[in-house]
């Protein structure tokens, strides 16, 4: 399940213009070995919301944009950029997938707008410089 929510900018700065800001809850289910499974079973929606859940502390290793390219059109961006940014991760107790796999609940937020060919050029440059 994915909830989303448009959400506005901080009002301590200026918006960065055409960048997108939309708040999503996600819940997803990680592959996991015997050890880490449990008894198979299929949540609704509403009992994944309502299940138990730990949360757990992450450390940010890397938050890349990704690029795109659209076709050209009159008055319309090149390129866009979009990147996904984790603010809360929940590990669901006591409950598991269809499959037996741990479930966890992710507060991300969604951040997107148009790029400019500088912007594009550097992320190439920079991919090959991690290779």
């Amino acid at each position: 399940m994915v909830v989303f929510k448009f959400v506005g900018f901080p009002s301590s700065g200026p918006v960065p213009e055409g960048l997108v800001n939309v708040a999503a809850t996600l819940q997803v289910a990680v592959s996991s070995p015997d050890e880490l499974r449990g008894r198979p079973e299929l949540l609704t929606p509403e009992k994944m919301n309502l299940a138990p859940k730990k949360q757990l502390t992450f450390k940010l290793i890397e938050e890349p944009w990704n690029y795109y390219a659209l076709p050209e059109a009159p008055g319309q961006p090149r390129f866009v950029k979009v990147k996904l940014t984790v603010v809360g991760i929940w590990r669901v107790t006591d409950h598991f997938d269809a499959e037996g796999n741990p479930m966890y609940t992710l507060n991300t937020g969604i951040n997107g707008g148009p790029a400019t060919r500088e912007e594009i050029e550097a992320a190439w440059k920079a991919s090959f410089d991690r290779a």
